[in-house]
């Protein structure tokens, strides 16, 4: 048996990327406990820590989704990376 199978029809559309430049210059220039919304993420979690590489601590972000979004809160006057 082989793992490669033919498919008939149309693929399935391929996942959004991610705009962390977008992000990054929308989260500095949010103000303290404001937050936006992007379309929904695939793993939250791993978004999560994708933003927190970037120069921030738990304790300046809150990353969370509800429904078909993904939305950001600044928590501190920290600046994103």
């Amino acid at each position: 048996m082989s793992a490669v199978e033919i498919v008939e029809g149309t693929a399935p559309a391929p996942h959004n990327r991610i705009d962390y430049a977008e992000i990054v210059d929308v989260f500095n220039k949010t103000y303290v406990g404001g937050k936006f919304r992007i379309p929904k993420v695939y793993n939250v979690t791993l978004f999560r820590n994708n933003l927190l590489r970037r120069g921030l601590t738990a304790d300046d972000i809150s990353v969370y989704q509800r429904g078909d979004h993904c939305y950001i809160q600044r928590l501190s006057d920290a600046v994103m990376n």
